[in-house]
Parts: C-alpha cells; sequence; structure tokens
C-alpha cells in the first residue's frame, strides 16, 4: 500500500516455515481487536466504499478496511457517492463498475 503519509507497519518476525510446507498449511494468524496499529494512517484520511450488493457490502470493509483500520465510508449507488465525495475529501474510492443509477 503506497499512500501518501501513511506509515507502513512496524517489522515483526514472521513464523519459520519449511520451505516445503503447502501453501494451503501454512497459516497466519491476524489480530483483529489490534488491527488499528497497524498503519498509521494521516489525520482526516477516510476511504470510500461504493457497492449495491448487500453481502459485499459487509464482508468487504470487514476483510480490508478493519483490518487496516483505516476508516471508511459507504454508499450504495453511485449518485450517492458523488455527493458524499462533494461534501468530503476520500483519499480513495473503492467502487463496483456495474451499479444502479450510475456505475464506476
Amino acid at each position: 500500500l503506497d499512500v501518501p503519509g501513511v506509515q507502513p507497519p512496524p517489522e515483526q518476525p514472521q513464523p519459520s516455515m519449511p520451505a516445503s510446507m503447502p501453501m494451503s498449511h501454512r497459516r497466519y494468524k491476524y489480530d483483529m481487536h489490534n488491527s488499528a496499529k497497524m498503519l498509521r494512517f494521516p489525520p482526516g484520511f477516510r476511504c470510500l466504499h461504493v457497492e449495491d450488493d448487500a453481502f459485499v457490502q459487509m464482508t468487504l470493509p470487514l476483510t480490508t478496511f478493519a483490518l487496516l483500520g483505516a476508516p471508511f465510508d459507504q454508499a450504495s449507488n453511485g449518485e450517492e457517492a458523488v455527493r458524499m465525495a462533494a461534501q468530503r475529501e476520500y483519499a480513495f474510492v473503492v467502487m463496483d463498475n456495474q451499479m444502479p443509477e450510475m456505475s464506476g
């Protein structure tokens, strides 16, 4: 992730795993409670997630933005996203490319 003003997470030792171990058997543990400590975002940093599918609207933010500790807002269509972007500056927008009313 190369966003101006965002500091990379601190280096942490990685568990040693034999090179011969299949990728499917390698496990990485994520600490959801301390995820906000992974990256430090500058003041005012915010992303906008635009999605009309309710399942994706709930799962993508939890598996990406929340895991990184990134603050975000959500819109359910393109017109709503344009209105929101006119009221606030977003560092980036993640948007579905086939949506009702206005696509990405």
